[in-house]
């Protein structure tokens, strides 16, 4: 089997964090004002990312997710991103 990328562990952590009952979203983008100006920078485009692949008419979705794709479909409507 190929070793994992760095984005599948990367992602792997991150769905371990969110998972977790006591994860704040507030809380986690606060703490990262505290990193790297170019790694703020980096997040940010990863953000983006999520928001358009989320807001595209190819991704699949249900009622669980519905919310995620929606409002990056609005998001991407507006044509900031």
């Amino acid at each position: 089997m190929a070793e994992p990328t760095r984005e599948e562990v990367a992602q792997e952590a991150l769905k371990d964090a969110i998972n977790n009952c006591g994860f704040n979203p507030k809380r986690f983008a606060e703490s990262t004002t505290k990193w790297h100006r170019y790694i703020q920078n980096e997040l940010f485009k990863l953000a983006i990312w999520i928001i358009r692949v989320y807001g595209s008419d190819e991704y699949r979705y249900d009622l669980r997710n519905e919310y995620a794709h929606e409002t990056a479909k609005k998001i991407l409507d507006t044509g900031v991103i």
